[in-house]
């Protein structure tokens, strides 16, 4: 799936959160919420440069935003449409020479999940979740390491990657309005064309609110 693709889940999302409040009578069952991503642990596995001694350096966590659509199928169980946007990870390397290899990598997400809850005390809940979804990732960066020194290689490629997401919380309701707090673990991705870009399973803890009708 390509990244318009991605940005376009996102857009269908928004639509669906501006729409769920002009039409709540027709939408029992169904809940929409935002999320702010507060933690994105990229988790970053650059490969090794053989020959190489230093290490790769680099800041690979970072904050983010998400949207989501839920349907509760009955008291316990419920289907949900979720995009992420896990913002960047920046990892660099020093060449024996002294030139550098840097990259920026920028990663999205978007799952359909099933959700599984129990309400543990009046008003609040905790809940386990489980989807499949595509994960997209594209990288930017120069490699200094060039036949011609003064002209950087410059390196730009994307891939996409499909798998399993998880994740636990909990959530607390105030009449039809929610909060929940998650943690998720999401597939891997990386783009493994291009010399030094990483392989990435990021994790995610988040804080969402929400409305159900």
């Amino acid at each position: 799936m390509k990244k318009n693709s991605l940005k376009k889940l996102g857009l269908g999302l928004s639509a669906c959160l501006i729409a769920g409040s002009a039409q709540a009578v027709e939408l029992k069952n169904f809940y929409i919420g935002a999320s702010y991503l507060a933690e994105v642990d990229h988790d970053d596995r650059p490969p090794a440069v053989e020959g190489n001694t230093a290490p790769w350096t680099g800041d690979r966590k970072d904050q983010g935003y998400g949207l989501f659509i839920g349907y509760q199928l009955n008291k316990n169980f419920a289907l949900e449409l979720s995009y992420k946007n896990l913002g960047e990870s920046t990892n660099t390397l020093v060449y024996n020479e002294g030139t550098q290899l840097s990259v920026t990598t920028e990663r999205q997400h978007g799952s359909l999940d099933i959700v599984a809850n129990a309400e543990i005390a009046s008003n609040f809940k905790v809940f386990g979740k489980v989807g499949y979804g595509v994960i997209y990732a594209e990288a930017n960066g120069s490699d200094n390491l060039s036949t011609i020194a003064s002209r950087p290689a410059r390196i730009k490629e994307s891939e996409s990657d499909y798998g399993v997401n998880y994740g636990i919380g909990a959530q607390y309701n105030f009449g039809k309005l929610f909060v929940r707090a998650e943690y998720e673990q999401l597939p891997e991705v990386g783009a493994r064309k291009a010399t030094g870009t990483e392989v990435s399973e990021p994790k995610v803890i988040s804080i969402s609110v929400g409305t159900s009708f």
